[in-house]
């Protein structure tokens, strides 16, 4: 299963991709299939045999006994109790690793940080301040921007400001000759007015290492219900629980989040499920049981550009939905 970052081509978290086993380990139609076309072999060649994994065993044209399906469980739609603002998540020593560069901005793998092996997945920002221009814009942002010059227009003339740019890590090459090559963040030099270079920066690196289970702090929601909310003042991280009683089983579950919800990453209890996107074509994140406890449970949202006021936990995978 693609847990949790690093993994990633443009390809969906879900590690399902209509296999002989779903990503609950559950067979599906293709199992089946390649089960009766092995049981039609060994009946007409009952000399042979299959071994199973710790060759202990051989079994003969009589294949082995297949397992019940893994237990789904629906534990309904949850409602968002609290949240972080992005200053919040940068001043969590839990969250964030803060570092300071004097000689230009640097790459998440050249930084000194995990005892000097540098960053590798999630995301960094990198923050200039003060900084003076005669215009910058209050809450302009700019994505999906490479390589590129930015014009800054607007009524709004502070004297003052700081400039930050937050870089996604979306995933790695994982084979050929560029492997040692892959850097993520700021690759060059940032310059002012096409001159002033900026050498000195505060970088946040946001890998979740440490998960998100221990948090404390989070302000409480407040937010129109089954409505699309914009994020005007950076990424925040979001909070919500549901319980699981001792008489009631615990089963997997998929995490569904609608479509007020943009992009981002989630956790249950503490554990990286991945990334969601509402572009698709996968639409839930699978949760296995054996991150659920009895009594409460966490789901954390950290949530790009827009976000909603509940979450869904139901029974079944959505994973070609446009």
């Amino acid at each position: 299963h693609h847990f949790p970052f690093r993994q990633y081509k443009p390809l969906v978290t879900s590690y399902d991709y209509d296999a002989p086993l779903n990503e609950a380990g559950d067979p599906t139609p293709k199992y089946y299939a390649i089960r009766r076309v092995l049981e039609k072999f060994y009946s007409k060649h009952p000399e042979l045999y299959v071994l199973n994994n710790d060759r202990s065993h051989k079994y003969g044209h009589s294949l082995p006994t297949i397992p019940p399906s893994s237990t789904k469980t629906s534990y309904g739609t949850i409602q968002i109790s609290g949240y972080k603002t992005f200053e919040q998540i940068l001043a969590d020593d839990l969250l964030t690793v803060t570092t300071k560069l004097t000689n230009g901005p640097k790459s998440m793998e050249q930084l000194s940080v995990n005892n000097k092996s540098g960053a590798s997945q999630g995301f960094i920002l990198y923050t200039l301040w003060p900084i003076m221009l005669s215009f910058l814009p209050m809450g302009k942002r700019y994505f999906n921007l490479c390589q590129a010059s930015i014009n800054f227009n607007s009524i709004y003339r502070p004297k003052l400001k700081n400039l930050s740019i937050l870089v996604e890590n979306m995933g790695r090459i994982n084979f050929g000759p560029m492997l040692d090559r892959s850097r993520k963040g700021l690759l060059d030099k940032v310059l002012i007015d096409g001159k002033i270079k900026i050498k000195e920066w505060i970088v946040h690196v946001l890998e979740f290492r440490q998960g998100t289970s221990n948090i404390n702090g989070w302000k409480p929601m407040q937010t129109t219900p089954d409505a699309k909310n914009i994020l005007h003042d950076g990424p925040r991280l979001f909070f919500a629980t549901f319980p699981i009683d001792n008489q009631q089983l615990i089963g997997d579950t998929y995490l569904n989040l609608d479509f007020n919800w943009s992009k981002g990453v989630a956790f249950c209890n503490g554990f990286n499920l991945g990334r969601y996107w509402n572009v698709g074509p996968q639409r839930t994140l699978y949760i296995p049981a054996q991150l659920l406890v009895k009594g409460v449970n966490q789901i954390q949202i950290f949530e790009l550009y827009t976000y909603g006021s509940n979450l869904t936990l139901v029974d079944t995978p959505l994973l070609n939905q446009r």
